[in-house]
């Protein structure tokens, strides 16, 4: 880290279009790690992609490689591949690139092109464009007897992810479904006065909730509201 996060902190202004867009994707998996900004989560790629081309210089063989790509993927680092491949132009061509530091700018192309690809897909994926109790709010009224949740778009009906448990899951009364030709989602529920609930819609390994149109898949929403007294 000694070494590669000045390297990212000195493209720090040409990386912040491309972080901005691929940060939200994982945004909530990455947090759970610590992981709080884009620019963390490129200081831990660009180190991870290293390890990697370490460990394909030093005798790792392509099974223990294959396992540690997917230990990283499965975390959320989907850019360890594109720039663990880079890394590996880089060795390929050190009489045109001496440095690291010289073969930055060709590096911040192809997180570039990673994150345009990302553009693409998150104008195809739904989003929530409701919730009835909204998502923070305070004064629920007591007598709510469900949740409404409406997308920008219709879903698929055969499925749903609703994720969560314990006290603070919202008690459900009876079955949920799908209204308004699969744009809204309602959720039957006995609310507590005074009780805070919290969920969410979709998780890093549970994507039931996705488009219809294109399958795209709900990013992660974690909702929490406040019942009144």
């Amino acid at each position: 880290h000694s070494y590669t996060n000045p390297l990212i902190d000195a493209a720090l202004v040409d990386l912040a279009g491309a972080g901005t867009a691929l940060f939200p994707p994982v945004a909530a998996q990455m947090r759970a790690q610590a992981y709080g900004e884009w620019r963390i989560v490129l200081y831990e790629t660009l180190v991870r992609a290293c390890v990697l081309r370490y460990q394909r210089g030093h005798g790792a063989g392509a099974r223990d490689l294959a396992a540690a790509r997917k230990a990283d993927l499965a975390k959320g680092f989907a850019l360890v591949p594109l720039v663990e491949q880079a890394l590996g132009e880089y060795e390929d061509g050190r009489e045109r690139w001496p440095t690291l530091a010289s073969f930055l700018p060709v590096l911040v192309e192809r997180i570039d092109g990673a994150a345009e690809e990302e553009r693409l897909r998150a104008a195809a994926r739904p989003v929530v464009a409701s919730m009835t109790p909204a998502n923070g709010a305070t004064e629920v009224p007591a007598g709510a007897t469900e949740i409404r949740i409406t997308f920008d778009r219709a879903m698929v009906e055969q499925s749903y992810s609703v994720m969560g448990g314990g006290p603070s899951f919202p008690p459900i009364t009876g079955s949920v479904g799908w209204q308004d030709e699969g744009r809204t989602f309602v959720i039957p529920v006995d609310l507590e006065a005074g009780k805070t609930y919290t969920f969410a819609l979709n998780g890093p390994s549970a994507t039931g909730f996705r488009a219809k149109d294109s399958g795209a898949v709900l990013s992660p929403v974690s909702v929490t509201f406040t019942v009144a007294d």
